[in-house]
Protein backbone atom coordinates (compact mmCIF):
# COMPACT_ATOMS: atom_id res chain seq x y z
CA UNK A 1 0.00 0.00 0.00
CA UNK A 2 1.43 3.83 -0.87
CA UNK A 3 0.38 6.72 0.55
CA UNK A 4 1.54 8.32 -2.50
CA UNK A 5 0.61 7.34 -6.21
CA UNK A 6 3.44 8.11 -8.20
CA UNK A 7 7.01 9.80 -7.31
CA UNK A 8 6.05 12.67 -9.03
CA UNK A 9 3.07 13.21 -6.26
CA UNK A 10 5.69 11.93 -3.75
CA UNK A 11 8.45 15.05 -4.75
CA UNK A 12 5.29 17.54 -4.77
CA UNK A 13 4.55 16.52 -1.18
CA UNK A 14 8.35 16.51 -0.25
CA UNK A 15 9.34 19.84 -1.84
CA UNK A 16 6.42 21.25 0.40
CA UNK A 17 8.05 20.63 3.58
CA UNK A 18 11.21 21.70 2.48
CA UNK A 19 12.15 24.85 4.42
CA UNK A 20 14.72 27.81 3.16
CA UNK A 21 17.91 28.73 5.20
CA UNK A 22 19.78 31.54 5.01
CA UNK A 23 22.86 31.49 7.15
CA UNK A 24 24.09 35.43 8.09
CA UNK A 25 27.16 36.04 6.22
CA UNK A 26 30.74 35.84 7.88
CA UNK A 27 32.60 39.02 8.89
CA UNK A 28 35.88 39.59 10.56
CA UNK A 29 36.19 41.90 13.09
CA UNK A 30 39.10 43.96 13.22
CA UNK A 31 41.72 43.81 15.63
CA UNK A 32 41.87 46.74 18.23
CA UNK A 33 45.33 48.76 17.73
CA UNK A 34 48.12 47.67 19.81
CA UNK A 35 46.80 44.62 20.29
CA UNK A 36 50.00 43.56 18.23
CA UNK A 37 52.40 45.28 20.75
CA UNK A 38 50.84 43.37 23.48
CA UNK A 39 50.78 39.81 22.09
CA UNK A 40 54.92 40.74 21.26
CA UNK A 41 55.31 42.15 24.27
CA UNK A 42 55.74 38.44 25.90
CA UNK A 43 58.10 37.06 23.78
CA UNK A 44 61.33 36.57 25.37
CA UNK A 45 64.04 38.75 23.76
CA UNK A 46 67.73 38.03 22.99
CA UNK A 47 70.35 40.02 21.75
CA UNK A 48 73.33 37.76 20.45
CA UNK A 49 76.70 40.04 19.54
CA UNK A 50 79.45 38.16 17.24
CA UNK A 51 83.24 39.35 16.76
CA UNK A 52 84.36 39.09 13.00
CA UNK A 53 87.87 38.98 12.10
CA UNK A 54 89.48 41.33 9.79
CA UNK A 55 90.18 38.52 7.33
CA UNK A 56 86.89 37.49 7.00
CA UNK A 57 83.99 39.04 5.51
CA UNK A 58 80.31 38.66 6.19
CA UNK A 59 77.77 38.12 2.95
CA UNK A 60 74.69 38.83 2.77
CA UNK A 61 72.49 36.04 1.34
CA UNK A 62 69.13 36.86 0.10
CA UNK A 63 66.48 34.19 -0.32
CA UNK A 64 64.27 34.05 -4.10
Amino acid sequence: MNLFETTLELAKELFKEQKKITAPSHTRTARQPGVRVEMLAGLPKEIEEFIIDQNETCLSVVAS
